[in-house]
This record gives structure tokens, sequence and C-alpha cells, in this order.
């Protein structure tokens, strides 16, 4: 997870869960751990985020009242305030004397620029597949990610992606995705 904080590219911790009879080319629909939130801007988008990972797995969308499964989805984030950065640009100035096979050497650099502040974001989406008739859980699953930087965001899309990848997954085992 560091490693995405370093570098540009969208990382993922997976783990899914399942008894082996995850549902498949069904009918779904995704609503939210709250009920409350179901008509949210911030809901629809995270919803439409799985919908159509859901549908590129073979499902079909329904309305809630009749799916045959329904997808409950939340998204949580975490903001933390990083250390003051300073500029990755430095200026070294050294100096050295030798006579006699004798050499002392002395340096001292600085930073170009300005510092900067930096945040850290921690990213969490779980998603469970649950049979609508009988509340029974048939699959579930949970993504994590880091982002850093000035205003580092939620992708909801790639959390999604990386969540359902490779559907249903090995139950229980965690696993690094990185987005492609």
């Amino acid at each position: 997870m560091l490693a995405a904080c370093a570098s540009n590219r969208f990382e993922a911790s997976v783990t899914r869960f399942h008894l082996g009879a995850a549902p498949a080319a069904t009918t779904v629909a995704v609503v939210p751990v709250n009920p409350a939130l179901a008509e949210s801007l911030a809901f629809r988008a995270d919803a439409d985020a799985v919908l159509k990972e859901l549908v590129a797995i073979g499902f079909r969308p329904a309305p809630a009242a009749t799916a045959d499964v329904l997808a409950v989805v939340s998204v949580g984030s975490q903001v933390a305030e990083g250390l003051p950065r300073s500029s990755p640009v430095q200026v070294g100035i050294g100096g050295g004397s030798g006579g006699s096979g004798v050499s002392i050497g002395g340096g001292v650099s600085f930073p170009i620029g300005r510092t900067r502040e930096s945040q850290r974001l921690s990213a969490e989406m779980v998603l469970t597949l649950r049979r609508r008739d009988d509340n029974e859980v048939l699959w579930e699953g949970r993504a994590t990610s880091v982002a850093s930087g000035r205003a580092p965001s939620v992708n909801t899309g790639l959390l999604a992606r990386a969540l359902l990848d490779g559907y249903p997954g090995q139950s229980g085992k965690t696993v690094r995705w990185v987005a492609k």
C-alpha cells in the first residue's frame, strides 16, 4: 500500500468472502447500508460505479423491490494530515582540500522551492451481495486504498473495479490489485 503513495498508479488491497456459490447472471439492485442515504448524490455516484462493474460481470439491473440480489454498498474515507514535504529539488555545495594523501570534505544542501503540506487519504469500499428474499449473505468484499498529495480523492470507480475484478475471487485471501 505504501507504494501507492509514492506513485500515481492506483493500488488496492482486496479481500473477498463467499461459500463457493456466489451469485452471477441474475438481477441486482445497488442499495446503501444506510437507507437514509439512498437519494444522496454521493451514494448515487458510488452505486453507479458498483452497478457498472456488476453489469460487466453478467448481472442485470433491476429495482430493489424485484431484484434477486441486493448489492449493499458503503464507502468510507479518512484523511490524515501529513508532515510538510520539502521540495524534491535540492542544491548542494561542497568543498574539500587535500594534500599528502589526506583529504577533508564537507557539504551543505538546501531545498529549492516552497514546502508543501501533504495529505494521506485512506478509502474503503465494502460490498455485500444478499439474496433479497431471505437476506442471506452470498458474497462479501472489501477494497482499501491509500492516496497522498495536496488534495487526494476517493476513486469509487477503481475501488469497485478492484472488488469485482476476477469475481468471485478466492474466498478469505487478501490480494493486491493494481489498475491496468
